[in-house]
């Protein structure tokens, strides 16, 4: 039986727009109706999970972001379960490397719990980050300070990086940070634009068994969906597991297709009704 359904946000249960459908909303009160938890792994962080995607929903839920560096649990008052930061220090070193080296192909930035996003200032890449400065603005705020004066001294613990990048393959991005940092983080492509890193070990599969630990709930009872490289570790370690039909095909071949999270949200119900039957 089913008792959780986690879902990815980006390119899953949110599209292009950051808009969830009216299917998919009305699949998830369905399965708060079973009394089957829900919850959202993303990439994303608190902040603006917090901002933008919480006060869409009349019930609370847990949340696991930064690809898995955060997670909250609670559906009134979320409480923070647990944190993984990044070394600053190592991540300024990083930050340095990429601004000699690799911003002409990437711009990184770091948001904070409030939405805050710092990215390098002072290099051209800015310009090239207007459409990106927009695009944060509608969910955030971009902040006057350069990203390597903020992490001199920040604010709140640095739990993921992203790299924004308009390379034809991002892959090349990711393997030159791997080579140069992989010791110390772990880096992996989420969308077409985007390459982020979080602190070694860090993944949405190891996240989602600290979470189910939490719970009392067993591997075999949570379902979970996806599109991205970054949902490879859930898939492989939870058989209930859903990838979008938009997702590569390399991907797909992880979990069931699935056109929306309303369509995999009605595979979880059917799947559990039969279980229900089976046991009369």
């Amino acid at each position: 039986m089913i008792k959780l359904f986690l879902s990815d946000l980006d390119g899953t249960l949110l599209d292009a727009n950051m808009q969830i459908a009216d299917r998919d909303l009305l699949a998830i009160e369905e399965l708060k109706n079973h009394k089957i938890h829900f919850g959202i792994v993303t990439g994303r962080d608190r902040g603006v999970f917090t901002r933008c995607i919480a006060p869409r929903f009349s019930f609370g839920m847990d949340f696991i972001g930064n690809n898995g560096g955060t997670i909250t649990v609670g559906d009134k008052e979320p409480s923070l379960l647990k944190e993984i930061a990044m070394d600053p220090k190592e991540v300024h070193r990083m930050m340095v490397y990429v601004k000699k080296h690799l911003v002409d192909e990437a711009c990184p930035f770091v948001a904070d719990d409030e939405a805050n996003f710092y990215y390098l200032q002072d290099v051209p890449e800015a310009v090239y980050w207007k459409t990106g400065q927009t695009f944060m603005n509608q969910i955030g705020t971009v902040a006057k300070q350069d990203l390597l004066d903020y992490l001199v001294d920040p604010i709140a613990g640095v739990v993921k990086v992203s790299f924004y990048t308009k390379a034809e393959d991002p892959s090349t991005i990711t393997n030159i940070l791997r080579e140069q940092f992989g010791d110390m983080f772990e880096f992996s492509q989420t969308s077409k634009h985007f390459v982020e890193a979080t602190s070694k070990g860090i993944d949405k599969g190891t996240a989602i068994a600290t979470l189910l630990a939490y719970h009392g709930i067993q591997p075999d009872e949570v379902a979970v969906i996806g599109d991205g490289e970054n949902d490879i570790p859930m898939f492989t370690m939870y058989k209930h597991a859903y990838v979008m039909d938009s997702a590569p095909t390399y991907i797909q071949s992880y979990g069931t297709v699935v056109s929306s999270v309303a369509q995999a949200i009605a595979y979880v119900l059917k799947g559990n009704e039969d279980e229900e039957i089976s046991r009369i």
